[in-house]
């Protein structure tokens, strides 16, 4: 078992689960990710394990999901769950990649540079991060349309710009 930081996907995904939870439990799962490290739990990547520095974990007697799930694709455009767990004490614990057909995963967080959409579901409200990469071609990384011609988009280095899509830039 080779324990590992936590890669900037990793730690920018568990991030995005913790800004859909309330204040107490958002507030424990942040201070876990700053002194979280990792370990594979599958050969695929499927499963990323926890552990956090000075906390010793209680002999394991299950896991429960932090209450919100995430869905984003593999890089083949299978669609994938995205569930993080919490141990007993409430105390993060894993990340699990779920891919419905008989495969297994293909990219996981952190493994390749695809686009991958990510969408944060809670209840019957919805909140999307995404995880997103530029190529040496194209450095426009999202486009966003809205109404009465707002138009925005992220580009790398260039960030975030907004404006009207009915007019020149």
């Amino acid at each position: 078992m080779i324990i590992r930081p936590l890669t900037s996907e990793e730690w920018r995904l568990i991030a995005c689960f913790a800004s859909r939870l309330h204040d107490t439990e958002r507030a424990k799962l942040l201070d876990d990710l700053g002194s979280a490290s990792a370990t594979s739990g599958t050969p695929d990547g499927s499963r990323v394990v926890f552990h956090i520095a000075g906390y010793e974990r209680p002999r394991y007697q299950g896991q429960h999901p932090f209450g919100v799930e995430g869905r984003m694709l593999d890089s083949d455009g299978a669609e994938l769950s995205v569930l993080l767990h919490a141990d007993e004490n409430g105390r993060l614990l894993e990340l699990e990649f779920i891919r419905w057909d008989s495969c297994d995963l293909l990219g996981p967080v952190g493994t390749h540079s695809c686009c991958s959409p990510i969408a944060l579901q809670q209840g019957n409200s919805h909140r999307a991060c995404w995880r997103v990469s530029a190529s040496a071609e194209d450095d426009e990384l999202l486009h966003i349309f809205g109404p009465e011609n707002l138009y925005v988009e992220y580009t790398c280095p260039g960030g975030w710009r907004v404006g009207q899509s009915n007019a020149p830039w």
